[in-house]
């Protein structure tokens, strides 16, 4: 599949990191992506070869682009609620700021996180583009506990549908708030892009066929024939090339 203009050109690169101490290794990732930013570089994929304290950080730049990107920080106490990922969202998102990560811990103590009276915080992670004039605003939603995968996929249908209808579009479908509160729903509205085109939810029963496989590539030829994408979702597809990335892991590119 091939949705960029066939003359944009892309180029990677690898920058090595090695943090100083366990504490250090988010800063320096962070400190990593800024620096790689200015030169339009976004970050796409971190990998650490071994125990040590090194590690590999991936990056993609669109060289028709003249983009460049920063990244910041949001952090929230160890028990985190709805509310309050919420308004650290909206906050970052007021500035332009837009999630791409929801995972990380920090640990150890650190003056300018939550005034150094938490360890352990859960971090939120962003990007704003030199080219992004807007802001962004977010929804948590519970998932769906109906008692069937046809009944839950329905129902995700219909809350994905009403939230569309009000500019908002899916960005994760597996939020985690915190060890007991799993798999949650959060969308995001972008104030320069209110069209976020439609959704399609299958339901998850073509994950417990076997060979998944033979499945799957049915269902991308099928669908794609007829103008729908598959999404990091699994069984959310969009036809809106911009709404491919439904759930937050790495390759968050965002234009």
């Amino acid at each position: 599949m091939k949705l960029a203009n066939q003359n944009t050109r892309y180029s990677a690169i690898v920058s090595d990191r090695t943090a100083s101490s366990i504490s250090n290794i988010y800063f320096s990732w962070l400190s990593n992506l800024n620096e790689n930013g200015k030169s339009g570089y976004q970050f796409l994929h971190s990998v650490r070869p071994s125990t040590d304290l090194n590690f590999k950080d991936y990056f993609l730049k669109n060289e028709n682009d003249n983009a460049s990107y920063t990244y910041d920080s949001g952090y929230l106490s160890p028990l985190v609620d709805t509310n309050q990922l919420i308004n650290v969202l909206n906050k970052l998102g007021q500035e332009g700021c837009r999630i791409i990560q929801f995972k990380q811990y920090f640990t150890g103590n650190h003056v300018e996180i939550l005034d150094n009276k938490e360890n352990q915080p859960k971090i939120v992670t962003c990007i704003n583009s030199s080219k992004h004039n807007g802001t962004y605003t977010y929804r948590y939603k519970d998932y769906p506990t109906e008692s069937t995968r046809l009944e839950r996929a329905l129902a995700l249908q219909s809350m994905i549908n009403a939230q569309a209808k009000d500019g908002y579009r899916l960005v994760s479908r597996s939020l985690d708030i915190s060890a007991t509160k799993k798999n949650g729903l959060l969308f995001m509205k972008d104030s320069e892009e209110l069209d976020v085109g439609e959704f399609k939810v299958f339901s998850e029963e073509i994950f417990s066929n076997t060979p998944i496989l033979k499945y799957l590539n049915k269902r991308f030829n099928q669908q794609g024939q007829i103008g729908w994408l598959y999404t990091n979702a699994e069984f959310v597809y969009a036809n809106n090339p911009k709404s491919i990335q439904a759930d937050l892991n790495d390759f968050q590119i965002i234009e």
